[in-house]
């Protein structure tokens, strides 16, 4: 009995099509250097403020894939300020940070008719969680889906960044399922990536499905079931709780 489902957030909940990283990451660096201006702050010539903050942040993100672990990017783009001699309060590292990453957000579209296919969801008494590795603080994802509508479908939000370490790890998943208070094979979980969402699913019991996308990849796991839209999960959902 299906009484639960676990989402994961990049190019499941919210899509990305199209999106080219770097032409974003340079964006939101425009925006952040506007804004320490704006302070009257003399930050280094863009070129190397951008650059820095770019290599600094694939590398931590390369570290931690590597060790399983997670980064805040307010703490990167700390770090990055103070070797330039800028001091800010934490509440406007937070804003740098909502600078660097709305033009990234900008780019995030939903699958057509997905606030239907939630609300079918509830109206079946079906709970629901996201569980996202994501290097950005929790408020700025709220942010974003606060304006795509979404934060009133899901209750119970696991970010990876506060908790520094990412699925596959089990701690995650079993956070989400404590705070729906669901079992493990009363759950499913979608998501679009073999390793870091299906297989940590999988080795707690809950029924796993794949949403393809462009990380999809090599499949040495395979899932429990395949759609190709959100909209198909109610009616897996029947399917699976009618046996």
């Amino acid at each position: 009995m299906i009484r639960a489902v676990l989402f994961d957030l990049g190019d499941t909940l919210l899509l990305y099509h199209g999106l080219k990283l770097r032409s974003a990451f340079r964006e939101g660096g425009t925006a952040a250097y506007d804004y320490l201006v704006e302070k009257g702050l003399t930050p280094p010539p863009f070129k190397r403020f951008w650059r820095a903050h770019f290599c600094r942040m694939i590398g931590r993100d390369v570290w931690c894939r590597l060790m399983r672990q997670e980064f805040c990017v307010v703490d990167v783009i700390r770090r990055v300020h103070r070797a330039y001699g800028i001091r800010l309060s934490d509440d406007e590292f937070v804003e740098v940070a909502r600078r660097w990453y709305g033009p990234l957000g900008a780019y995030a579209h939903l699958e057509d008719g997905i606030h239907d296919t939630l609300e079918r969801l509830e109206t079946m008494g079906v709970k629901m969680a996201i569980v996202s590795n994501v290097p950005v603080p929790g408020l700025l994802v709220d942010e974003q889906l606060d304006s795509h509508d979404l934060m009133r479908f899901f209750p119970v939000r696991i970010y990876s960044s506060d908790f520094g370490e990412r699925k596959p790890r089990r701690r995650l998943f079993t956070r989400a399922l404590d705070d729906l208070n669901v079992s493990a094979r009363e759950s499913m979980f979608i998501g679009d990536r073999i390793y870091s969402d299906l297989q940590g699913a999988k080795r707690l019991g809950l029924t796993t499905i794949l949403l393809p996308s462009r990380y999809t990849g090599w499949r040495p796991i395979k899932p429990d079931y395949s759609v190709n839209r959100v909209a198909e999960l109610p009616g897996l959902i029947d399917k699976i709780n009618s046996r």
